[in-house]
């Protein structure tokens, strides 16, 4: 009969040659998503570079990510790089100094809201705990600060330009498709050339994301206020992906998204640049594709991208000269459309303009509530005005009620459009913004709140 002593140390002995077939695995793993053999693309003047940026080069060069890989090894080839002992400059053209007062003017305007809307959210996370309050204050810090940090770009330039602001930026890559594809890397345009490394990295992956969208696209010329977001974007998930497997890409990726929100702070052509980063930040929360499936869809559609494409316009006129404060999401949609191919040049147009849908309530002591959906707009204040007392109220909506103790069984809108802020207790979503309005109004004179409700 085996003792309970044996049993002890034969159970610590699966333990431990358990934990060994984990790490084991882990090891295999992080191997074949990282491969540390010499890349088969021809580098021209490679001992310009040093052994650590040689490392790190083959190793973008090999690795391929998810379910829908992407491997640059793919185009080895059809492209070449090259590296440049040389620096480069682009003068934008010249913007005159009243665009840009009103540019801040404007950005000032979307600070007041960030902070009020910060404020805001903080109470109420304060007061309920909810972890979901707690993410919309995480994004409203994240929103301050990206607003704040465009007024202060924009007083620096009013402040040092005379009548007009010309744009000057260092080129420290380009893709090249003509005569034969190549990425080229400006060694000389690097300041710090001991930490070269943390910018050269992500410049490549940006250039080498352009030599793709060129090949896939089966040679299209691209458009800057669509391509440069995109490729911004695709770095950004490339360069997330390959630092879960290999830490020291952390580094890089820290200043590839400060290089990024310096562009959104930008003005000139360097301003589509910047919208990468609202695309970063969004795509995984907005959008019914994944994010590899917005890199995939963009590279095969790239080639139908015209000058003459009217939705492109759009998007250029909205990108260009600055960055669209007040109008990203409008401008979000219209690039999903875009690059999923459900637009074309004979679709009527859909003009970029505020959505009609933005619902505000103002309360009687003048403080305001407005998120950045109507549908959050109309939880919130249903949770404000007592949701207990809402459900008393038993207002009619599609066959049952507005706040109900039940999913209407018989309705044919998804489970999605109920939101259930305590058990047992839903609030229908879905209607439009003229219904809110006429649901909050409702609920306002029932329960004596005075609240007055806007569509703005």
């Amino acid at each position: 009969m085996t003792s309970p002593q044996n049993l002890t140390n034969t159970a610590q002995t699966s333990l431990i040659i358990s934990r060994i077939f984990v790490k084991f695995g882990d090891a295999i793993f992080r191997i074949s998503k990282i491969k540390y053999y010499k890349s088969n693309m021809k580098i021209i003047n490679e001992g310009l570079l040093n052994a650590e940026e040689k490392e790190l080069i083959n190793k973008v060069l090999n690795f391929s990510f998810s379910k829908k890989p992407i491997c640059f090894q793919d185009y080895s080839d059809m492209l070449e790089i090259e590296i440049s002992s040389g620096k480069k400059t682009k003068i934008g053209d010249p913007i005159f100094l009243a665009e840009i007062r009103d540019a801040l003017e404007k950005a000032k305007k979307e600070l007041e809201k960030a902070n009020e809307r910060l404020q805001k959210l903080s109470e109420q996370y304060r007061n309920t705990l909810n972890p979901e309050f707690g993410q919309a204050v995480q994004f409203a810090q994240k929103e301050k600060r990206w607003v704040s940090e465009r007024v202060g770009s924009l007083e620096e330039i009013v402040a040092h330009a005379q009548n007009s602001y010309q744009p000057c930026r260092k080129i420290l890559g380009e893709f090249v498709p003509m005569p034969s594809p190549k990425v080229i890397l400006y060694l000389g345009s690097y300041v710090d050339k001991n930490n070269r490394y943390k910018e050269l990295i992500s410049v490549l992956i940006h250039e080498l994301f352009h030599a793709m969208n060129f090949f896939e696209g089966k040679g299209c010329r691209s458009i800057r206020e669509i391509d440069e977001p995109m490729v911004e974007f695709a770095a950004g998930v490339f360069l997330t992906e390959v630092s879960k497997v290999d830490p020291v890409f952390n580094i890089i990726l820290a200043r590839y998204e400060s290089n990024v929100l310096d562009k959104a702070n930008g003005v000139g052509e360097i301003a589509c640049y910047g919208f990468g980063r609202y695309l970063m930040d969004n795509v995984s929360v907005k959008s019914a594709f994944s994010e590899e499936e917005w890199i995939e869809a963009y590279a095969n559609i790239s080639a139908s991208l015209a000058q003459n494409f009217k939705q492109v316009k759009q998007i250029q006129k909205a990108l260009y000269p600055f960055y669209p404060t007040g109008n990203e999401a409008n401008v979000f949609g219209l690039f999903e459309d875009v690059i999923f191919g459900r637009t074309s040049c004979t679709t009527a147009l859909s003009p970029l303009k505020k959505s009609a849908g933005a619902l505000r309530v103002t309360r009687r002591d003048g403080s305001v509530l407005q998120m950045e959906t109507s549908a959050s707009t109309f939880v919130l204040a249903i949770l404000e005005a007592g949701i207990i007392r809402v459900y008393n109220l038993k207002i009619p909506a599609f066959g049952r009620y507005l706040v109900d103790d039940i999913i209407n069984p018989n309705s044919s809108y998804a489970a999605t459009q109920y939101y259930e802020p305590i058990t047992g207790l839903y609030i229908l979503k879905h209607s439009n913004t003229p219904g809110k309005k006429k649901n909050l109004e409702l609920i306002s004179n029932a329960l004596g709140l005075g609240w007055k409700v806007d569509i703005v």
